[in-house]
């Protein structure tokens, strides 16, 4: 079961290789009509009264295609700068749900999949955690450490298809590769994860296979942020891909 936190945003604790409900009120919408970039344009969160105001000025295409992104895709996003997917600030889910990740608990090792240059991974390293990440693009990494102006350093990582970056405490370890390509070998198991923005911009025929690596990298006290969008994905596919209560639990178990 899943304490489901209205907007999209789930929590899911492993307990024994199961997931578990926590039990807790439910807040208001998040940001329901926060607008999140998709190749070239915006949409929006998607309900009845969606208009083209709402969504950038373009309203969503009717019978888009499914289709599948390629690493050479993201690591274009970047460098064409179309990343509206970035925020400047601290996600607002996070920062209201917090206690929920860390659940009292210090000192904790944290995962953000798909991590991009996340303003999170900093804020949750200046509270004393340890924060590992993994991000195709390495200009993203590069921005990240240049625009918090932290040292750092980059190594060959054995069993990885990418370099390590180290901040310099070595609070922050960003891998720059394949996220398939990662594992626990390289890291262990985590007590946390915040998902924002990784499991909706994964292709729907690797969902499995990507549920399976974050399983993976749980250990039995680990709490699993995991925040989505939902809409008719036969009128748009995404990225960011629409992700209902009933694929969570599929994919994760009830």
């Amino acid at each position: 079961m899943y304490a489901r936190l209205k907007g999209g945003l789930y929590i899911l604790k492993r307990c024994d290789h199961l997931t578990t409900h926590i039990k807790g009120s439910q807040p208001r919408s998040l940001a329901t009509w926060r607008k999140v970039h998709c190749t070239a344009r915006y949409i929006s969160k998607m309900t009845s009264n969606t208009d083209a105001s709402q969504t950038g000025g373009v309203a969503p295409k009717a019978g888009v295609l499914e289709k599948v992104d390629t690493l050479e895709y993201w690591l274009e996003r970047w460098e064409q700068r179309d990343i509206g997917f970035h925020m400047e600030n601290v996600n607002k889910s996070l920062e209201k749900h917090i206690d929920r990740l860390l659940k009292g608990r210090q000192n904790l090792r944290l995962f953000i999949p798909l991590c991009g240059k996340t303003v999170d991974i900093k804020w949750l390293a200046d509270q004393g955690h340890t924060v590992v990440g993994v991000e195709i693009s390495e200009q993203a990494i590069n921005e990240f450490f240049s625009e918090h102006n932290l040292e750092f350093t980059k190594k060959a990582v054995q069993g990885f298809d990418g370099p390590l970056y180290k901040s310099s405490d070595e609070k922050i370890r960003l891998y720059c590769g394949d996220l398939f390509h990662f594992n626990r070998d390289l890291e262990g198991q985590f007590d946390g994860i915040w998902d924002r923005a990784s499991l909706v911009a994964i292709n729907r025929d690797d969902r499995k296979k990507y549920s399976e690596l974050i399983l993976s990298l749980m250990n039995p006290d680990c709490v699993y942020l995991l925040h989505t969008v939902t809409y008719d994905h036969s009128k748009y596919e995404g990225p960011p891909r629409s992700t209902t209560l009933d694929e969570v639990q599929q994919l994760y178990g009830k």
